[in-house]
């Protein structure tokens, strides 16, 4: 702030050129006052003190505007300006009011200068500071002239010193704080116990104090609504692996469901067997019993021989339709993860069969050329068979799918195919699900193992089975999965699998 040479500067030098004015102006006080030799070391004494406090508060200023800069904790702040004040502005006791209620109650938080637990001890102030504090640039000064009102005689008793000065600490047009300083006696002759020239550097330190008050209430605020956001996006991805539990155990159950039905299919067959020899067997009883009371013993005979030829034909298709059961049993025992070393062709096979006739019972008319060639002497992998079963199932499943698409879309001499072939390349087992559909689109061939990414229409695929498929070859075995294809020329699938140790197989 500017000044006239001729004029005493009342707020603290903002730079060295006004610190320069200031003591070419008590110099020239001095000077003024060269015959008056009593009074010229008091004047120097006074003057000195009053440019020490300026200089001190021009830097605790400075400090503190650096802590803002930082931003400093506003608790940190404020314990910061108090000391800055006691031991700056060599004041006895310092102390910061809080608004506590909206009707203009103060209750102490932070202290300096007082016993320990005087502050704890300070009452609620029961006053209006808004009554003497009327606005951000307002402050109260009591000195020894100023009158005394209930509300200074109340902060002489609490505070314990007599002179002092209050300052308001204002965000917007709130008072939210007080800040007070006070003094025993008077520290310089000549001068009140709190100066004016104190008294507006503390104005601009209260300035400070509100503005590091409103950063923190603004970074409060920010983070409440870090937090709220946070919290709803919490609440977001838990309901989305809520959902994708879901939708993975709808895949499960659909590829389950796919095998129940290719399960229900082949122990069909046997069973009407079973079914027909055993209706016959109850036929060849009752004739073989009327032979006997006819006297008819060589006609007993020949029945009865026919009678053991069906129960050998039951025991044969029950045999069969046991070894489908266990069969499945086998594949289905690690349903904890556990793995195991396997040839993989005994699986390929029934996993084809299975999937071909799930599609036969939904679609009755149905029928398609099945090709395994699988390879002799193959390798073993160690592998969880329900999980790799899965994947084949997907495979099978999405084959026929195409085929069966193929043939319904009427193209002339089309014969559905699908051909599976099993390998051993090197220390890897290969496993080719080819099938002569309408083809996969480079567009959707990019995307064909992605989540939730299904070309079938809606009801009728979750998106996930290649996804899940694709997991669990790669991550779950350390394989790789790829599809190549061209429209109008079907497309084949490979999996390929790392082998297992030599003579792992079971």
């Amino acid at each position: 702030m500017e000044t006239a040479d001729n004029e005493l500067p009342i707020t603290p030098p903002t730079s060295v050129d006004e610190l320069q004015r200031a003591l070419a102006y008590y110099q020239r006080r001095v000077d003024e006052l060269g015959g008056a030799n009593v009074q010229a070391d008091a004047v120097i004494s006074a003057v000195k003190s009053d440019l020490r406090v300026k200089n001190d508060g021009f830097n605790l200023l400075a400090e503190l505007q650096e802590s803002i800069d930082a931003q400093m904790p506003i608790e940190e702040m404020i314990d910061k300006t108090l000391v800055g004040i006691n031991l700056r502005l060599r004041m006895d006791r310092s102390l910061f009011l809080v608004r506590a209620t909206n009707d203009g109650h103060f209750v102490p938080r932070f202290g300096l200068g007082f016993d320990a637990n005087l502050t704890q001890g300070f009452p609620t102030l029961l006053f209006d500071f808004s009554a003497v504090l009327t606005g951000k640039d307002s402050y109260l000064l009591v000195n020894k002239a100023t009158a005394i009102t209930p509300l200074i005689e109340h902060l002489r008793e609490h505070l314990e010193t007599p002179f002092f000065v209050a300052l308001p600490v204002v965000i917007g047009r709130e008072m939210v704080g007080v800040l007070l300083a006070g003094r025993y006696k008077e520290i310089k002759p000549f001068a009140p116990p709190v100066s004016q020239s104190e008294a507006t550097i503390m104005r601009a330190i209260a300035g400070l104090v509100s503005v590091s008050w409103a950063n923190a209430n603004h970074f409060l605020i920010l983070d409440q609504q870090v937090q709220q956001r946070t919290s709803e996006l919490q609440n977001s991805l838990t309901e989305l692996r809520r959902t994708q539990t879901q939708l993975i155990q709808q895949e499960k159950m659909a590829s389950l469901g796919e095998l129940m039905a290719g399960i229900a299919h082949e122990l069909q067959n046997p069973l009407n067997f079973v079914n027909n020899f055993s209706e016959l067997s109850t036929e060849l009883l009752t004739e073989i019993q009327e032979a006997q009371e006819a006297g008819h013993l060589e006609e007993a005979t020949m029945l009865a021989t026919d009678l053991a030829q069906n129960l050998s034909k039951i025991h044969q298709y029950g045999q069969r339709a046991a070894g489908i059961v266990h069969g499945m049993l086998k594949h289905s025992r690690t349903s904890t993860g556990q793995r195991r070393a396997i040839d993989l062709n005994p699986l390929v096979d029934e996993t084809l069969r299975l999937a071909y006739h799930s599609l036969q019972t939904k679609h009755r008319s149905f029928s398609a050329v099945l090709k395994a060639e699988l390879a002799p002497n193959l390798g073993a992998v160690v592998v969880v068979p329900q999980d790799i079963s899965r994947v084949l199932v997907n495979l099978f499943a999405n084959a026929f799918y195409a085929v069966h698409q193929r043939q319904q879309s009427g193209e002339q001499g089309y014969v559905p195919t699908v051909r599976v072939l099993t390998t051993q390349v090197g220390n890897e087992v290969v496993v080719q699900v080819h099938d002569n559909g309408p083809g996969i689109a480079e567009a959707v061939k990019a995307k064909i193992f992605q989540p939730f990414f299904t070309t079938k229409p809606p009801g009728e695929g979750t998106g996930l089975g290649l996804s899940l498929s694709y997991d669990i070859v790669t991550q779950g075995h350390g394989g790789v999965l790829t599809v190549e294809s061209q429209q109008g020329e079907g497309a084949t699938f490979c999996l390929v699998l790392p082998m297992a140790p030599s003579g792992a197989v079971e």
